[in-house]
């Protein structure tokens, strides 16, 4: 054998070698991270990652400082809660989970979805959630509100799950937490999540600027307080705490108003579902939505949005599946424009718009714990990784482990 064919050789078991080690390292990594610390999840809904340096919450700030953060966790499209719910815990883009909006037309259920639908039929969800497969494998969880967290996907739901109720206080939410911390190991969750829709609700109501929001956001900041030093003084653990928003808000007061009946004249057999900040249409029709588009393009108010068809739709939108549910044209508000109808109320701010065109509506995380690393600012996030981090953290079997979610743990092997 000639020496350069010595050299081929040499290289081809060197690169072999170091792909095997890094193969096992990096399996090593995904399943040592768990060392039976709860992981306890919570959503602050509408929190805008803006907020941490707007309002100076002094709680969630410690937070940061002592973990891992990022102000500027990423939405899918469109910004709105479900959908982004529902990625956080699937890993997966709104076209592959099922909930492409709060509101939104399935062809083969010929039907609207409204949100909390996969209650009554599951197969509105076309992914699995992170607690069907942490029960899949043996590992308890436990829901006090998320979005669709009622489903039976696989005909299974978490150990420990409430039935959705808006008014139930945040108090009780959290006082139900650690009540299931404090169960007997065998009957304790390993995975706790919660979901806080307050500073939503207020920043809809009242704008993001307005002493309202600032009030909503110090009181639940004094309240996630209160709820770690129960955990610390009730238990003898010591729990894995990821707090995150699914999108920030966009102040619309003194937007456009489109009036849907005024702006459309859709064509015979056309649904239409309005989101206040796009239009879904769907048609199977091409050429009558062609014409369509070609009216809009001359319409008097065409400076307040733009019209995609479903061949157009940008690439990070992630809608091009032909699904049941991706719509054949989107009508999309550009803001502070919305989409109203006759006689509703309309918000003085409000979500949904293209969050890569908008960072007014970035997101935020923090996780801190005996797993994370201390004092680490990351600069963005898409939010899918939320799943792959909690999934580390669980040590679940059979997931694809991002390697982004390197970048939150003290050490790797």
């Amino acid at each position: 054998m000639k020496h350069s064919d010595n050299t081929v050789l040499f290289y081809y078991f060197m690169f072999k070698l170091t792909f095997l080690l890094f193969v096992v390292s990096f399996s090593s990594f995904a399943h040592c991270v768990n060392n039976k610390n709860p992981v306890i999840l919570i959503s602050l809904d509408g929190f805008a990652g803006k907020y941490l340096t707007t309002y100076q919450p002094p709680y969630l700030l410690s937070m940061a400082k002592k973990g891992v953060f990022t102000d500027a966790l990423i939405p899918v499209y469109p910004s709105k809660t479900f959908p982004n719910h529902l990625t956080m815990v699937t890993g997966k883009p709104p076209a592959e989970h099922g909930i492409v909006h709060n509101s939104f037309y399935h062809r083969g259920f010929n039907t609207n979805y409204t949100l909390g639908s996969g209650k009554h039929n599951s197969a509105w969800l076309t992914a699995k959630p992170i607690w069907t497969i942490a029960e899949q494998q043996g590992i308890k969880t436990a829901v006090y509100f998320w979005p669709e967290s009622e489903t039976k996907v696989d005909n299974i739901l978490p150990s420990y799950v409430k039935a959705y109720q808006h008014n139930t206080p945040n108090e009780v939410r959290l006082a139900q937490l650690v009540s299931w911390l404090q169960l007997p190991e065998p009957e304790r969750p390993q995975l706790l999540i919660s979901y806080i829709s307050t500073i939503d609700d207020i920043g809809h109501s009242h704008g993001t600027k307005a002493e309202q929001t600032k009030n909503a956001i110090r009181k639940v900041d004094k309240l996630l307080e209160d709820f770690v030093n129960k955990v610390q003084q009730s238990t003898s653990l010591t729990p894995n705490i990821i707090i995150v928003s699914d999108h920030g808000m966009i102040d619309v007061k003194h937007g456009k108003k489109l009036n849907v009946d005024n702006l459309l004249t859709p064509p015979t057999g056309t649904i239409v579902v309005n989101g206040q900040t796009q239009l879904y249409i769907y048609n199977d029709n091409q050429v009558a939505l062609t014409r369509l588009r070609n009216r809009l393009t001359k319409h008097k108010n065409r400076q307040y949005f733009r019209t995609y068809l479903a061949t157009d739709f940008p690439k990070h939108w992630q809608l091009n599946l032909r699904t049941h549910t991706a719509p054949d044209m989107i009508i999309e508000a550009i803001p502070p424009a919305i989409f109203v109808k006759e006689g509703k109320h309309t918000p003085f701010a409000t979500h949904g718009y293209d969050p890569i065109k908008n960072e007014d509506l970035n997101a935020m995380m923090i996780a801190l714990g005996p797993q994370f690393k201390q004092g680490h600012q990351i600069d963005k996030l898409e939010n899918k990784h939320v799943f792959h981090l909690v999934a580390s953290l669980l040590s679940l079997q059979n997931i694809e482990h991002s390697e982004v979610i390197r970048a939150f743990f003290k050490r790797t092997p």
